[in-house]
């Protein structure tokens, strides 16, 4: 029994979570990370170290070619301050920090952290998608414009309270368009999107943004 992480690669060779759910409805190539060993044999191992699990898992599953869609997801020991911030300027999601004598534990613990890279930026409002309820707004579409384009980035819908989502949605209304002025979106996110002209900016706080969007 193997526990493991599917993940989407962008074109920098990144892992991008913004892509995987486009990823696995487009049936792009996706890889499995394996990175612990519950069970090997009929043998409950989550009581050992994780460092000796791995080890195992490791033995288990040999060399595997780069373009292979399992990969052993291997460790760095020590220096987490240096390595999370190679992470973080590598354009990376950040890094998951674990006890090397850890005992596998199926819940997230002080021994498993997740520690994410978190940048700020402003971005241009493109549109919004509103609520399932047919009321208010759900979220913004987000942009940056590149070589006089404007370049879908992704969507942000939290961090609102609901007097800043009427308020947002009062200058919104204001400045509807028929069509997108993006250069092209993700045709789920069109689907449901009301379009605005492209004069507001957000500032954001976020982990990670979408590439270049497919065209419509």
């Amino acid at each position: 029994m193997i526990d493991g992480e599917i993940v989407a690669i962008d074109s920098e060779g990144r892992t991008n979570f913004s892509i995987l759910k486009t990823g696995i409805a487009a049936g792009l190539p996706l890889k499995f990370y394996a990175f612990d060993l519950l069970e090997l044999d009929g043998k409950d191992l989550s009581n050992r170290p994780l460092l000796e699990r791995k080890e195992r898992l490791a033995a288990l599953l040999g060399e595997r070619a780069s373009d292979d869609s399992l990969q052993f997801s291997s460790h760095i020991a020590d220096n987490g301050r240096q390595v999370f911030g190679a992470m973080c300027a590598g354009g990376h999601e950040g890094i998951i920090a674990k006890r090397a004598d850890g005992r596998y534990v199926g819940d997230r613990t002080a021994s498993w952290l997740k520690i994410k890279c978190t940048k700020r930026q402003e971005f241009v409002v493109g549109g919004y998608r509103p609520s399932d309820t047919g009321h208010g707004m759900a979220s913004l579409i987000l942009g940056t414009y590149e070589n006089g384009k404007l370049i879908y980035r992704g969507r942000v819908g939290t961090g609102f309270t609901q007097a800043m989502r009427k308020a947002i949605l009062a200058q919104l209304e204001k400045r509807r368009l028929d069509k997108p002025a993006f250069a092209s979106v993700p045709r789920d996110i069109a689907r449901r999107a009301v379009w605005v002209k492209p004069e507001l900016v957000a500032e954001v706080t976020y982990s990670g943004r979408q590439p270049a969007a497919p065209q419509l």
